[in-house]
């Protein structure tokens, strides 16, 4: 029967091949390249790389991810010795790689490596000059990371160099009257090559192009218009002086169309204009359009006393506008008490008829769209500033406490202070409608509450026209435009939220609140974006609540709508504690074929302490009875509000639980727990990791049951490796391992278990390869080197990823002793298991014959052990052995190793003679004598804290035993109360050192109280909120006495109380917010920062922003969890996150941009 099933693997598995090796491609290997024809233009030709393979002999290219899969092509150099290979997707491949070569198809050289540099999207395109005419080169195409199917690609000859390609022949551009740019001169900078005049403008000019134009004035604008083609990425340098020995005016990057205005010109002088890619891709076939402009007089409304007439709007909507521009703005008389620079402001006038008006502009266009808006009262020369705003493209401010009647001035200006610019805008001024019915607290709308969490019945709200309520705020953001509802409790848990968000926010604030108006007392503070509610527990059936909501931004005229919801959530599940939890039936295997649905809705705390970390506010309880040693614990298909689940495992009973595993998975995981007595009851603990209550998941646990753990998976039972002379790779697998017992972990490729061993003997050169493999198992390796025996190792290398064989491992030593036994340790990257393939080399030794010491014993004076010596030897035969010493003897017609027993401390002359050849060695066996005392050194206290430990050392590391627990490690880490001691043996012989005590003591039960919000006007105080009393407060880190509030940051501040009482300290927090009570809050912008690339795989850059100008980054996911904070950076690396959307909140001084990014894989 074995036999059968053997033969119906082969043919399987010959079947398999016979079918891969009739879909190879033809130019699979660089020998079977196709050749590209070579044309003056691109001529697209379609292959496929569907079912290559990965070339062989020919080592990585080193770009574009390349994992095999590749296809050869080639061609032969033109005469021009410049050529371009270019690719497009057709719909197949969408992201490749291309290499070049040169040489022959056994000895090739690579001369470049291109990932996304075509035109069309991420394909690969490669430009080269200067090649031998006649020359064949190699090119090599593959899909990115492994991608698969049809491409495109051709060989072009590359147009020659443009006529303007030097400075000295630059091309002439004349001044346009106006921007419309009626001389302008097209350019392109396609085959154009690098200049013989130095570059000292930044970016690559490997392609630049030249102009030149005679000033007509002191003052012109110089620009690119119509930039298309494969880059739109341009340096546009402005210098004076002769070719050779220019003196460059300006150096700028544009994306695309833009310009700038320069000043101090010398009329009739020749300046000169050089153009090129920033880009050091080559073969960019840009083109563009030249301008050299005059710059029209200043508007009429350049200063205050000229503002133009605004029509004030009954509405919001902007059927009345004034079309303006700040082009050739000035500087005006009067004092700028806004931000930005004032050197093109222009002005506007209404005459309020109402106390409120909506003031902005729209329609921004031209050289800048950043723009400033400040509105003032008073006359010009005696202004009083009543609001200042930065907006992109449009916006506008809400600016209350207007007279009706009076006039009001509004100045528009570019916030840069560079000059030239010519942006156009319509300027709006709206009429808001009155605030809603529910303004105020005492006018709360009613909201019905629904018998379930499916928001059947809402009650629609508006922040248009609120103003700030009499009602204190409690909750953090800025509530000057809050609205209130009301619901009646018919349950002691109600999710309390909104829904539908939209408008200019969607960034709210909810708070809850009992008590009655003008005497809450806040329940919940939630911040959500679009929609989002929380669970209120606690409350009081037939008691009235009150909902406050508003926007978290501080600027004013926010006209956001939404949907209020008031839900019922259903009973706790009956598994809600630790007795009532749920039996899963244990399978035999590890399919999950039996399994048992569970949920976290409406889960409240248990009884039972939680061990394991996260916030176990919503744990749910399940029993299985073991069948085995070990058992695979865990949870699959996890759906709803969150997928990150904590499960701890428990030996015990409830009520004395003790933890066996405690871990965190997303959607699905699990995990082995070994060392179960079989028919004990083991209990299971999920949660969702987050503290944020009102969680629905649901999920499938399953206890599976793991086959036998391999013979090696302890180190006592270590597989030998035989060292031969090349490496002769051997299957092997580490599936159903455990964690090696007392031996720390070797420290390298994420370690966590499910490790096996090997071992073998170092030959006689002492060095030593050790190679592993992925043959379609484990992919991603660990492997570690010990010497030493099983029960005293001491680690000599850990490796990660040196193999040649992708992310495998492999180590190499030299200089090891001949004879001495090397143990290996081998584990999957981060406990993933699986088949592998693993081999021992060594160089080829030399033929003279020698012998030597492969292994010794000494004597002991303790015990009853003799000494002895293995003797090993190479290109020995048959011979005869003569040893002489404290004890001499002969053996004859002996083959190699042999090993000399019965043998006295001291110096031995070993001969080996085969009648052929002779060698001698000597050997020295020491005695055995009483080892000296170990000596214990304690790193930390010996009384100390549940939950702290101290570390014993030795200073004795082979050879000892620690008691209690039996670890044979140098150094141990104490976590329980006890007496120490360690013993060391030596040939038998032992001693032990002297006891140390420790003792763990129990932590103090700390708290501490909400604090109030304070202005970062108010006074010093100092804290008493926390709890004992006698503890020491920190602020944001730091210890504090007594607070100061107008030297913290604004926002939110974490206060830290921690108290200590009999060796143990423990702490609690809260967040403390510290409001701006100045005249002018944060301004939100929608477009001030650009965050990129969105989407992204991780790595996010923020620019248009220095890093000395943020304070503040915060990142939430997308229940609102604050899940990074930091400052002062220009790059964020978000790859540990998991794929979804998450909110970036930067704040500078006097700003603050939310931005969604969505990570993706």
């Amino acid at each position: 029967m074995k036999k059968n099933y053997s033969f119906l693997l082969f043919v399987a598995l010959f079947l398999g091949y016979q079918n891969f090796i009739s879909a190879q491609q033809t130019n699979d290997e660089c020998s079977t390249a196709i050749q590209l024809t070579v044309d003056i233009t691109c001529n697209y030709q379609s292959f496929d790389n569907t079912g290559s393979t990965t070339s062989t002999g020919v080592p990585d290219p080193g770009c574009a991810s390349f994992s095999g899969s590749d296809v050869w092509f080639y061609f032969i150099v033109p005469t021009e010795g410049a050529i371009t290979v270019n690719m497009n997707n057709n719909n197949g491949m969408s992201d490749s790689g291309m290499a070049w070569y040169s040489g022959n198809c056994s000895n090739l050289t690579l001369l470049d490596c291109d990932d996304d540099g075509s035109e069309n999207g991420l394909m690969s395109k490669i430009f080269m000059s200067g090649l031998t005419p006649n020359d064949t080169i190699f090119v090599r195409i593959w899909g990115y990371s492994g991608d698969l199917g049809t491409f495109e690609i051709c060989a072009q000859i590359p147009p020659p160099p443009p006529a303007n390609d030097e400075c000295l022949n630059a091309i002439s551009v004349g001044i346009s009257s106006d921007n419309s740019c009626t001389s302008e001169v097209s350019g392109t900078i396609e085959s154009a090559t690098p200049s013989l005049d130095t570059n000292t403008c930044w970016g690559s000019s490997d392609d630049d192009v030249w102009f030149t134009f005679q000033a007509n004035n002191d003052t012109l604008r110089v620009g690119v218009n119509d930039v298309v083609g494969s880059t739109t990425d341009m340096i546009v340098a402005v210098y004076s002086g002769a070719c050779g020995s220019l003196t460059q005016i300006s150096c700028n990057e544009y994306y695309g169309t833009d310009s700038d205005v320069f000043t101090n010109l010398i009329e009739g002088e020749n300046y000169l204009i050089r153009i090129y890619s920033w880009t050091v891709a080559t073969g960019q076939n840009t083109t563009f359009d030249v301008c050299v402009s005059e710059i029209p007089g200043p508007p009429a409304n350049d200063d205050c006393s000229g503002a133009y007439s605004l029509q004030v709007n009954n509405d919001l909507l902007c059927g009345n506008i004034l079309s303006s521009s700040i082009e050739s703005a000035t500087p005006s008389l009067d004092t700028n008490t806004c931000y930005g620079t004032a050197d093109d402001d222009v002005w506007f006038t209404f005459q309020a008829t109402n106390t409120s008006h909506n003031i902005g502009f729209l329609n921004a266009q031209g050289s800048t769209t950043d723009l400033m808006i400040a509105v003032y009262s008073g006359t010009c020369g005696t202004l009083t500033q009543l609001s200042c705003n930065e907006f992109y493209g449009q916006g506008s401010t809400m600016v209350n406490g207007l007279t009706i009647g009076e006039n009001y001035l509004v100045r528009i200006y570019s916030w840069t202070s560079n000059p030239g610019q010519n942006t156009t805008f319509d300027v709006c001024v709206g009429t808001p409608p009155p605030p809603p019915a529910n303004d105020e607290c005492s006018g709360a709308n009613p909201v019905p509450v629904n018998i379930d969490l499916n928001c059947t019945n809402i009650t629609e709200g508006t922040l248009q026209s609120a103003t700030t309520s009499l009602d204190t705020n409690t909750c953090y953001g800025t509530a000057d435009d809050d609205v209130w509802f009301t619901f009646q409790a018919t349950n002691t848990s109600h999710n309390v939220g909104f829904l539908n968000a939209q408008g200019s926010t969607t960034d709210l604030m909810i708070a809850v609140y009992s008590g009655a108006c003008g005497t809450l007392t806040q329940l919940s503070c939630n911040e959500f974006y679009g929609q989002g509610s929380t669970m209120v527990n606690g409350l009081t059936i037939g008691e009235n609540y009150l909902v406050r909501i508003y926007s978290y931004t501080s600027l004013t005229g926010q006209n956001t709508t939404f949907d209020v919801c008031v839900g019922t959530p259903p009973p706790p599940p009956t598994n809600d504690e630790c007795s009532g939890a749920y039996p899963v039936t244990v399978n035999i295997d590890l399919n999950c074929t039996n399994i048992t649905e569970g949920t976290l809705q409406s889960a409240t705390p248990s009884l039972d302490t939680n061990t394991c970390y996260g916030t176990a506010d919503d744990d749910v309880w399940f029993t299985f009875q073991a069948t085995n040693t070990a058992h695979s614990v865990g949870f699959l298909n996890a759906q709803g509000s969150t997928t990150d689940l904590m499960i701890a495992v428990y030996s015990g009973a409830c009520g004395t639980l003790t933890q066996l595993s405690c871990n965190e998975f997303y959607n699905q995981g699990s995990s082995n727990i070994g060392g179960l007595t079989i028919g004990e009851n083991y209990m299971i603990r999920i949660y969702s990791w987050t503290s944020n209550s009102g969680q629905n998941t649901t999920f499938d646990v399953c206890v599976g049951t793991p086959p036998p753990p391999p013979t090696n998976d302890e180190c006592s039972g270590a597989i030998a490796l035989n060292v031969s002379d090349t490496c002769s790779y051997m299957p092997f697998s580490n599936e159903s391992s455990t964690s090696s017992q007392n031996i720390p972990e070797p420290g390298c490729a994420s370690y966590s278990g499910g490790d096996v061993w090997f071992y073998f003997v170092v030959p006689f050169g002492g060095e030593v390869t050790v190679n592993s493999n992925s043959n379609g198992g484990i992919t991603d390796s660990g492997m570690a080197w010990y010497s030493g025996e099983c029960g005293s190792l001491t680690l000599i290398e850990c490796d990660d990823d040196d193999s040649e064989n992708g992310y495998m491992s492999k180590i190499t030593r030299t200089g090891l002793t001949p004879g001495d036994t090397i143990y290996v340790r081998f584990w999957g990257y981060g406990n993933s298991y699986g088949s592998f393939e693993i081999c021992a080399s060594a160089p080829s030794q030399s033929t003279e014959a020698e012998i030597y010491s492969q292994t010794t014993i000494d004597p002991s004076e303790c015990s009853s052990v003799d000494g002895s010596i293995l003797v090993a030897g190479v290109n020995f035969t048959t011979g005869t052995i003569n040893w002489t010493g404290p004890v001499s003897g002969t053996e004859n017609n002996v083959n190699l190793p042999y090993n000399i027993t019965s043998l006295l401390a001291g110096s031995y002359d070993i001969v080996f003679d085969d009648g052929v050849n002779i060698d001698t060695i000597s050997v020295v066996l020491n005695g055995g004598a009483v080892p000296n005392a170990p000596i214990i050194s304690v790193s930390g206290d010996t009384i100390f804290c549940e939950g702290q430990s101290v570390t014993l050392s030795s200073n004795i590391s082979n050879g000892i035993v620690w008691s209690p627990g039996n670890q044979t490690t140098s150094s141990i880490t104490v976590t329980q109360s006890g007496t120490y001691f360690v013993t060391v043996t030596e040939n038998g012989c032992t001693n032990t050192s002297d006891e140390v005590t420790i003792l763990v003591t129990s932590s103090p039960d700390v708290t501490i109280s909400p604090i109030p919000n304070v202005c970062d006007t108010a006074q010093n105080f100092s804290f008493t909120q926390g709890s004992p009393i006698g503890g020491i407060y920190t602020v944001n880190g730091i210890p504090t006495i007594e607070f100061n509030p107008g030297v913290q940051y604004i926002g939110e501040n974490v206060v830290v109380y921690t108290y200590s009482e009999n060796g143990c300290s423990d702490t609690a927090q809260t967040i403390m917010i510290v409001e701006d009570c100045s005249n002018i809050g944060l301004v939100e912008l929608t477009n001030s920062i650009i965050v990129y690339p969105n989407p992204s795989n991780g790595i996010v850059e923020i620019k248009g922003i220095e890093k000395n100008e943020i304070e503040s980054i915060l990142i939430f996911d997308q229940i609102g969890k604050l899940v990074m904070k930091s400052k002062g950076l220009n790059t964020l690396d978000l790859s540990s996150f998991d794929e979804g959307q998450y909110i970036i909140e930067i704040l500078t001084l006097e700003k603050k941009s939310t931005f969604r990014v969505n990570i993706i894989r």
